[in-house]
């Protein structure tokens, strides 16, 4: 009843006349009397206020697909005499109808015509004429003062008489792009609108030769396609955006703002055309092309202020939604990625100062001791929707059928709730979790808030459940520093560290639970001085004293010294330390590649065909093979160590040794060139560039080799060259999980699987790539 009472409000009333378009119009009762039934039943408007009466001719339909010798012909005449005389019959009887007679009210005349009247059509001179006819009428009308529409409708794909037609260089429309066009004319008051998809002009072109005469196709290219005639200036955005302060409702309605100009441009609509914030982008017509397009224009805006890719957009269905996460990515990334760096001084006495475990966290003597990981029945996972987090819970359900319930703790975002969010993602990475649903119990919650964002109540009841909390949540970024940022609660320090101090605060409450937390090898600087192998122990504060600023492995390495003293107080921790993550071994699709830098790298190398001769190690693993070793451990080694593990490939190889012939496979050929010779060509390239939102880890050497390779130019990096075959191998999976671990592809195959897999799912050809060179 309710929506039937916003509807009477907000629509008077539309009345549709079809059939035999000669007669339909000859009695005005017959068009009226049953659709007003219909009208006043469905939106209960009273007997006495007959609604407003759009009457929406249907005449397009007669159709003549034949040659005639003569214009004049039987068959011609009557498909022009049925499309000539209906349109007159409605204007007449619009204008006789008196409404203080009972009779209704007509505030529009909608004509059905079609782009034969424009375009004409071989063989069609008929239904040619009598549509321009139409359209001729809509304009008498305009011109003595009453209301018309005409629309000349293109090749609909789905229902009419040319379902079957395939037209040269014409794209066919869906219904409910149909729909949406019909609805957006029916708002704009335009007298006439061509509704059409030009696919390709030189078959247009060939088609309809004339054409060339006053349809440019320069013109199209250069104003709809390429954004060139998006006149938005960054610093006038910026200065706009920013003159809202505090006003996070004002920043969404700015950004929504141009939002809305973009959208009309590359849907070609009129710049007074309204765009409705609710409605689904792909029912507007906007399809993947054209999202990158949209994202690629607000980039633009954006300048180098922000960074905006492709899978953060993702989820972004609406323009409301749209509008809320670019506002995010704007207080997450804005303010962090623009400021000078902190001195290597200020980092250490951050990195000393945020190195102290909170004397409160800690067990009490009211405390319960933990349970055997053979013996846990609940947990708690955090990240569940990103990357890893989604394929270990996959993990879990699969080899642990013993657990009774999963919690995540996912956050209500994008418009979507936490269930709905996680079962987004599962379907979107084509990730089965077979009939084990039922476990799994999605909490909304926050992090980095007090108690998760949790009610008391709630909290308290999720601390006496859970034996084990599954820690994958965590912000990456390759370009923000480490520092402090008074008020911040979207820096990459803020939000990694105080996720993991709520975490082990939840940890310590009324049962000791075990802690598992994702990390880095980035964050590994130490060698161990008996065999020359990375030094698998817990960290100390001041390890990472002379590495290159980069906020992830910053973080990551003060995490590993808070879970140290975490372990010291009796709190069971892991830290689980993982290079580049590929697709499964056995996937048929390829992981995200455009959030990925170290596959784009790659690509980039076998584009440009050249790569730098800085020595680096490629350390891949398979996603499924990093799953498997860390539940195995997690959940089936009661021996295993409160300590860090290193979840590596211990057949790392050199990526000079072995890239060049791998890029040769896929036919393109790659010479080694000199550092700055490959980071000139990187920088010089702009936004034209695969690696552009990435080109800050380019500027010198030795932060290339930490950025892109994983490996801190230190001590470990000279100590790996000297020491390739044994460097990255951990001893402790040797000994628990020594079948799977020692098992592993060589990063050879690893990476030519997933380059396959990519080239499969398109990235190739996105990123400009031919198949073969």
């Amino acid at each position: 009843m309710a929506e039937c009472k916003e509807r009477r409000a907000n629509i008077e009333g539309i009345i549709f006349g079809w059939g035999n378009v000669q007669n339909d119009y000859e009695d005005q009762s017959r068009i009226a009397q049953p659709f007003l039934y219909i009208l006043q039943e469905m939106l209960h408007l009273p007997q006495k206020s007959p609604p407003r009466v759009i009457v929406i001719s249907n005449g397009a339909v007669a159709v003549g697909d034949v040659c005639f010798p003569s214009p004049c012909g039987s068959t011609a005449g009557g498909i022009c005499r049925a499309l000539v005389h209906e349109a007159p019959n409605v204007h007449v009887k619009l204008i006789d109808v008196n409404p203080t007679e009972g009779g209704m009210s007509s505030q529009a005349d909608e004509l059905y015509s079609s782009i034969t009247g424009i375009f004409g059509s071989p063989g069609q001179s008929n239904h040619s004429s009598g549509n321009s006819f139409k359209d001729a009428l809509a304009h008498y009308r305009y011109t003595h003062g009453l209301c018309a529409t005409t629309i000349n409708w293109g090749h609909w794909g789905e229902v009419g008489v040319a379902v079957e037609y395939d037209l040269p260089g014409i794209a066919r429309m869906t219904t409910q792009q149909g729909l949406n066009a019909l609805e957006s004319i029916m708002k704009s008051h335009r007298l006439q609108t061509a509704v059409n998809s030009i696919q390709s002009f030189p078959l247009l072109f060939k088609t309809f030769p004339h054409l060339k005469n006053y349809l440019d196709e320069r013109v199209y290219k250069s104003e709809f396609l390429t954004g060139q005639s998006i006149n938005i200036k960054s610093e006038e955005f910026w200065e706009e955006y920013d003159t809202c302060g505090e006003d996070r409702d004002g920043k969404v309605a700015t950004i929504k703002k141009y939002i809305g100009i973009t959208l009309r441009h590359i849907l070609r609509l009129d710049p007074q055309d309204s765009v409705d914030d609710n409605m689904e982008l792909q029912e507007m017509g906007v399809d993947s092309l054209m999202m990158l397009e949209m994202k690629n224009s607000l980039q633009s805006m954006f300048g180098e202020r922000v960074t905006v890719t492709p899978a953060a957009l993702k989820d972004c269905s609406t323009v409301n939604k749209l509008g809320e996460r670019l506002v995010q990515i704007i207080e997450e990334e804005g303010e962090f990625t623009s400021k000078a760096p902190p001195s290597l001084d200020e980092i250490r006495e951050q990195i000393k100062e945020d190195s102290v475990l909170p004397a409160e966290i800690a067990p009490n003597e009211t405390t319960l001791p933990p349970v055997l990981p053979s013996k846990i029945r609940c947990i708690l996972v955090t990240g569940a929707t990103g990357n890893l987090g989604s394929y270990l819970l996959s993990e879990v359900l699969r080899s642990c059928p013993h657990l009774d319930k999963i919690y995540c703790l996912i956050r209500h975002k994008s418009g979507l709730t936490p269930k709905e969010r996680l079962e987004s993602t599962l379907e979107r990475k084509c990730i089965s979790i077979g009939n084990n649903l039922e476990k799994i119990i999605c909490v909304e919650g926050n992090l980095i808030q007090s108690k998760f964002g949790m009610s008391d109540y709630d909290y308290e009841e999720l601390t006496r459940e859970v034996d084990r909390v599954l820690h994958c949540a965590a912000k990456i970024s390759h370009l923000e520093f480490y520092r402090k940022i008074e008020g911040s609660l979207f820096d990459i320090r803020t939000v990694n560290i105080r996720a993991l101090l709520n975490v082990l605060e939840f940890a310590v409450k009324h049962r000791i639970k075990h802690v598992f937390n994702t990390s880095t090898m980035m964050s590994l600087v130490k060698v161990n001085p008996e065999d020359g192998t990375y030094l698998q122990t817990w960290p100390d504060a001041d390890s990472f004293d002379n590495i290159t600023n980069r906020g992830y492995p910053v973080s990551k390495h003060v995490c590993d010294v808070l879970l140290k003293q975490a372990v010291e107080r009796g709190v069971p921790c892991k830290s689980f330390k993982y290079p580049e993550i590929c697709s499964e071994t056995t996937s048929n699709s390829s992981l995200n590649f455009e959030s990925r830098h170290f596959t784009l790298i790659h690509l980039y190398m076998m584009k440009e065909g050249i790569m730098p001769s800085v020595p680096f190690p490629c350390n891949v693993i398979p996603m499924d093979v990093a799953t498997k070793i860390t539940i195995q451990i997690c959940f089936f080694h009661d021996e295993a160590e409160n300590e860090m593990y290193l979840v590596q490939n211990p057949y790392p190889q050199m990526t000079q040794a072995f890239f060049p012939q791998l890029a040769e496979e896929f036919g393109y050929p790659v010479k080694i060139v000199e550092y700055d010779e490959f980071a000139t060509s990187v920088i010089e390239q702009g936004e034209k560039s695969i690696l552009y939102h990435f080109r800050d880890l380019y500027k010198d050497e030795r932060q290339f080799v930490q950025g892109v390779a994983n490996v801190p130019q230190n001590e470990a990096a000279r100590k790996y060259l000297e020491n390739t075959d044994d460097f990255f191998v951990c001893k402790k999976l040797k000994r628990m999980v020594g079948d799977l671990y020692l098992g592993m592809e060589s990063s050879y195959e690893i990476m030519k699987r997933d380059l396959r897999l990519a080239q499969k799912d398109g990235f190739f050809e996105k990123f400009g790539m031919s198949t073969k060179k």
